[in-house]
């Protein structure tokens, strides 16, 4: 990983150096699989994100997990996912369907939802608006950090 080396400090960038190294051998790229726990911080930098990780920006190099992972889901005649995932399918929806799914979420769609007294608190926090001082100025950090004069 050559640019962006001033955009974060040394220890943001060995992070980020240890995650690229592990990103070349995962075959998921889910965090459960890193062999080590990142900071948050750094974490937001790198994992995907449904309206980021679109079919026109991420799918032509094929190295994207969240894509890669996308479909395998529309090809799958059965999909088993918790409920957050499944809300988080549900709010990507029009980005979902460009992959030729002719389905609400998935090409052959029918739901059960299991543990459905938790569905309200879930859904709520998957497709909501959670908005706190804190969260906006890390959001706005990673755009610029004036401490570090650094940003995008």
């Amino acid at each position: 990983m050559t640019s962006g080396g001033d955009l974060f400090s040394s220890s943001d960038r060995e992070e980020l150096d240890r995650i690229w190294e592990w990103a070349e051998t995962t075959k998921d790229g889910s965090l459960s699989d890193l062999p080590f726990q990142p900071s948050s911080r750094v974490w937001a930098q790198v994992c995907s994100e449904a309206h980021i990780c679109t079919v026109k920006r991420c799918a032509p190099s094929g190295k994207c997990f969240y894509q890669l992972l996308r479909r395998r889901v529309v090809e799958a005649d059965v999909v088993v996912v918790n409920h957050t995932l499944f809300f988080t399918l549900l709010a990507g929806q029009p980005e979902f369907l460009e992959g030729g799914g002719d389905g609400f979420l998935f090409p052959k769609d029918f739901v059960i939802l299991d543990e459905a007294h938790t569905l309200e608190q879930i859904a709520a926090k998957q497709l909501g608006l959670n908005l706190s001082q804190g969260g906006l100025r890390f959001e706005l950090g990673r755009l610029y950090n004036p401490k570090t004069r650094k940003g995008l």
